[in-house]
């Protein structure tokens, strides 16, 4: 039981919240990452406060949707139920797209400086990434689709790997800004 292990370090004073109580269980890298994913994709009512908190504490700033993925999911396993799967990715989605809007509201000139020193040749990244997503439940679509397609590639644990052009992802994500607008309108 994580949130019970997590009460005691805050209860016995060690952190002050649970946020900084899992973040405590992280560095010591004595978890299981297996279970860190699957209780920070639950719907436990302290998930999405620790959740934020842990992905608002990675270096997301200048990321694309594959190294910001690689950078959530290092510390813990990506569970297998697409429920959690999806609450994590859409955590992780908010905290970019938040952590790239202040970036780039605040302080435009350097952020651009920053992002040139920065730039990622293998994928769209950063500023350059933002430029095209309408909002986060977008970007959040796209890095559910990179983690199925990645499943669908490479097996998921479970089976074997399949084939799936280029150009068929292209078209299973094309107009996905609209699809996210029909969903907020509807």
């Amino acid at each position: 039981q994580p949130s019970y292990g997590l009460a005691f370090l805050v209860a016995s004073g060690l952190t002050d919240s649970y946020t900084a109580a899992m973040k405590m269980v992280l560095r010591s890298g004595e978890a299981s990452r297996q279970q860190v994913g699957s209780f920070l994709g639950s719907t436990l009512s302290l998930c999405p406060l620790i959740r934020f908190g842990i992905f608002d504490s990675m270096p997301l700033l200048h990321t694309g949707v594959v190294s910001a993925l690689k950078s959530a999911f290092h510390a813990m396993q990506m569970p297998e139920d697409m429920q959690m799967i999806d609450r994590l990715v859409r955590g992780v989605a908010l905290v970019w797209w938040r952590k790239h809007r202040c970036a780039s509201t605040h302080n435009a000139r350097n952020f651009q400086e920053a992002q040139d020193c920065c730039t990622n040749e293998e994928e769209l990244a950063g500023w350059d990434l933002l430029q095209y997503l309408a909002s986060s439940d977008v970007l959040s679509q796209l890095m559910f689709s990179t983690v199925l397609l990645h499943w669908f590639l490479h097996g998921n644990g479970r089976g074997n790997r399949r084939e799936l052009s280029i150009q068929d992802w292209f078209a299973l994500n094309r107009g996905i800004e609209n699809r996210s607008e029909e969903r907020r309108v509807g």
